[in-house]
């Protein structure tokens, strides 16, 4: 395990977190935590560089884009999962794909639609399944989303981050919304007046590109500007999927009570399905293993329900975040809709 100085592990923990929402983001940071700008700078530079930090970029609320969304779980023989999962990973709209043990799903992807899909998720699921001659590929779409923060405690005694304000979005983003939306997928500038280098980027001026940031912050598009570990190269090597079954009318109450633990990252209430009685899934992030099922049983003991089963991920075949109004979605379902 990587030993962190003081300042970069409160640099790893901070960045996680939404950007201050001012136009030099870098020195509000160093003044929450006691260090020049140009410290945060170079520090900040160092940790993506040496590969700790994988991104920091935007983050976006997919439904409020008008996307579809969805996590599947599908099952292969283990001979052909890497095969299948490389097929998998190729579509554009896949971020996240994983193979996990601990039950006849072993391999779990998240994939995201946009409104203007010619097939839909309904069709492209088949279309994926048939090309990987998946046995069974199951959607276990959110159906309540109780957390979604993943925040790794690098140190090892922060405090819960603060949770930010949900903006419900009303409207469809227009072509400038769109236009900031890609410039933002970018990786944000690590400089002291990083909207400035923005704008230069797409003709526009550091004020406007700013008011622009902050207008899809208020029209519920933009989530947050954080920074995305890589989770094993800081130190946290295990991920659990928690599956629990829970009473239905106790689903509200312990998905609100379990979002409350730091440890939980990700917290929803999914459907369950013809062999798969789970309805509710917390992920946790750990350094190990045990560490991982200690935790869950935890949690477990405090809302008054047997520990979940847990399905440890043992290859990540891609993670990234979702490329919104990219033109690769739609060549790929010109190659596969027929």
């Amino acid at each position: 395990m990587t030993n962190f100085t003081v300042h970069e592990t409160q640099l790893l923990t901070r960045l996680q977190r939404d950007l201050p929402r001012a136009p030099r983001p870098f020195a509000e940071v160093g003044a929450e935590i006691g260090l020049p700008e140009t410290d945060v700078l170079a520090t900040t530079q160092s940790l993506l560089d040496g590969g700790f930090i994988r991104e920091l970029s935007g983050l976006f609320d997919t439904r409020a884009l008008g996307y579809d969304s969805v996590l599947a779980a599908a099952i292969y023989p283990p001979e052909r999962l890497d095969d299948a999962a490389a097929v998998i990973s190729a579509h554009p709209g896949v971020s996240h794909n994983y193979a996990r043990e601990g039950h006849a799903f072993n391999l779990w992807f998240t994939l995201a639609l946009p409104p203007d899909s010619r097939l839909g998720m309904r069709e492209t699921l088949a279309i994926l399944a048939r090309l990987t001659g998946a046995r069974r590929m199951a959607p276990l779409p959110a159906l309540r989303t109780f957390k979604l923060a993943v925040q790794l405690d690098v140190g090892g005694d922060s405090a819960p981050a603060p949770a930010q304000a949900v903006v419900g979005a009303t409207t469809p983003p227009d072509h400038a919304d769109i236009a900031l939306i890609r410039l933002l997928q970018e990786p944000f500038p690590i400089a002291a007046e990083p909207y400035a280098v923005m704008a230069a980027r797409a003709g526009m001026t550091a004020d406007a590109c700013f008011a622009g940031v902050q207008r899809l912050y208020g029209r519920g598009y933009l989530r947050r500007l954080a920074a995305v570990l890589r989770h094993r190269k800081v130190g946290f090597t295990a991920n659990g999927m928690g599956i629990w079954d829970v009473p239905d009318d106790r689903v509200a109450a312990v998905g609100a009570q379990l979002a409350t633990a730091k440890e939980v990252s990700h917290c929803y209430e999914r459907p369950r399905a013809d062999g798969w009685p789970y309805n509710l899934f917390t992920m946790v992030h750990a350094r190990s293993r045990e560490e991982c099922l200690a935790i869950l049983a935890r949690l477990a003991a405090a809302v008054s329900l047997p520990t979940p089963v847990a399905l440890f991920s043992t290859q990540e075949y891609k993670k990234a975040r979702v490329r919104y109004y990219a033109e690769a979605l739609h060549d790929w379902e010109a190659l596969h809709g027929g």
